[in-house]
């Protein structure tokens, strides 16, 4: 019989300071699908651990320890832990070889009669960084979410002027220089002269972004952040928020703003250089 896999209590989540995820959970102690056959046969229990609920995008490393109220058996083989995927792994617990099996058997039973259940930690390194594009180009910036790119309605020149998504094409409109702003941030200079600017200096969610004369105000500078895959959010200075397709938009002409960053893919931007 395959068993259900059991859903994990307790779950943390905690991020280091390189990106590392490290998720903590736990079984319930007691009534859990501890079965017995599969590799380890009549000589012992194994359960199978859904850590589904913890998001991984890759195999992390997983730890545990069995924790109960008494009557613990060693753990066998070069791991406890079997089968590991992003959504769970098995724990088997049996007899070790050569060791008498008198007395009490492991079965389910007793695993549940002595509240046997699984503590975890699981690690999962930070995926690689994407490079920043270099400074000094000019590049078209693609939305994943929609596949259109950053772009000034109309083409026109003048301060004020809309910026939109809008289906790739030729014109200058969707041509951005990335110039250094110093600490780390960044002006994106359209192919107008003007840079991509968040309206009125405004801290709040849905404010809209348009082009605008170069100056020194935060509200024109940006920190380019990795998304993933070659993705970047795009953070302004003044108020942290992200550029962003209002109400994850994929048609022609859907306004640009900025919003809390979120994981929405109406969020990241792919630099394709010109």
């Amino acid at each position: 019989m395959v068993a259900t896999p059991i859903k994990t209590q307790n779950l943390t989540v905690t991020y280091g300071t390189d990106g590392t995820k490290i998720v903590s959970g736990k079984t319930t102690p007691g009534a859990t699908d501890w079965q017995t056959g599969g590799n380890v046969g009549s000589s012992g229990v194994y359960v199978n651990i859904d850590t589904s609920a913890a998001g991984f995008t890759s195999v992390p490393t997983y730890v545990i320890t069995v924790g109960g109220k008494s009557h613990h058996w060693g753990i066998s083989g070069s791991s406890s832990i079997y089968n590991p995927t992003a959504k769970g792994f098995e724990v088997e617990i049996r007899w070790e070889e050569g060791y008498s099996q008198s007395g009490t058997a492991v079965t389910p039973a007793v695993a549940n009669q002595y509240e046997w259940h699984i503590n975890w930690i699981a690690i999962e390194p930070a995926s690689a960084k994407t490079p920043l594009p270099a400074a000094g180009k000019y590049y078209k910036l693609a939305n994943k979410n929609s596949g259109k790119y950053l772009d000034v309605a109309g083409g026109s020149t003048a301060d004020g002027a809309n910026v939109q998504q809008y289906t790739s094409n030729t014109t200058q409109a969707q041509q951005w220089l990335l110039e250094d702003a110093g600490n780390g941030y960044y002006y994106l200079v359209n192919k107008s002269g003007k840079v991509l600017n968040v309206s009125g200096s405004s801290q709040a969610d849905g404010t809209n972004v348009i082009q605008y004369q170069k100056t020194n105000d935060d509200n024109s500078k940006w920190k380019l952040e990795d998304a993933g895959d070659g993705y970047f959010y795009l953070i302004a200075k003044h108020s942290g928020k992200a550029l962003d397709v209002a109400s994850a938009g994929t048609a022609d002409g859907a306004n640009v703003q900025q919003y809390s960053k979120n994981s929405t893919n109406a969020q990241k931007w792919k630099f394709e250089a010109v």
